[in-house]
């Protein structure tokens, strides 16, 4: 893990400071900075998380922390899974989840003290209701929509340049209708 372990601290100093500081999630404070007050580097919802998960099982240990983090990583390959089956079948939402999980990046990050793929899981889990939502546009589907939006909105605050995703998926329906309305002249 050598590549990130400065990353790795940062994460579990975030997970620390939930656990014996009652460190607030909206001004969380890593202490390994000494002097400095607070500094915020995301929005450490992943690691209040796994606060939360810590404090419930009574585990403090850096193995059960990692494993939260896989946890995440699974939830994440299950909406991938979804997704996948939703805009083709079965058998590529399948080929496509094996290739997903056996990812370098995704064998180390999804091991790691690291919130990448905490971010990920939520920006598949948004864009699998966006497509559930797309397909129809009844009361459902648009609470759907707005959970999609709320999801993502949580992902841009961890990894800002997730908003760009938001950008491509409510653009699609944007672009199809222009591209309806320019098949009609």
């Amino acid at each position: 893990d050598a590549p990130h372990e400065w990353r790795q601290v940062e994460t579990y100093f975030y997970i620390f400071s939930f656990l014996h500081f009652d460190a607030s999630l909206l001004y969380p404070e890593v202490s390994w900075l000494a002097d400095h007050g607070k500094l915020i580097f995301e929005f450490p919802i992943a690691e209040w998380l796994i606060a939360v998960f810590v404090k419930s099982a009574g585990l403090e240990t850096i193995s059960f922390m990692r494993f939260c983090f896989v946890v995440f990583f699974l939830l994440g390959t299950y909406f991938w899974f979804l997704w996948i089956r939703a805009v083709y079948d079965r058998q590529t939402a399948f080929f496509g989840s094996i290739l997903y999980c056996f990812s370098p990046l995704a064998l180390y990050y999804s091991r790691s003290f690291i919130v990448d793929y905490f971010c990920l899981g939520l920006v598949i889990f948004s864009s699998y209701l966006f497509v559930k939502a797309e397909n129809s546009l009844s009361s459902k589907d648009v609470m759907l929509l707005l959970f999609s939006a709320l999801t993502l909105g949580v992902a841009s605050m961890i990894k800002a340049p997730v908003v760009l995703c938001g950008l491509f998926l409510f653009g699609i329906p944007w672009h199809q209708q222009k591209n309806k309305d320019l098949k009609c002249l």
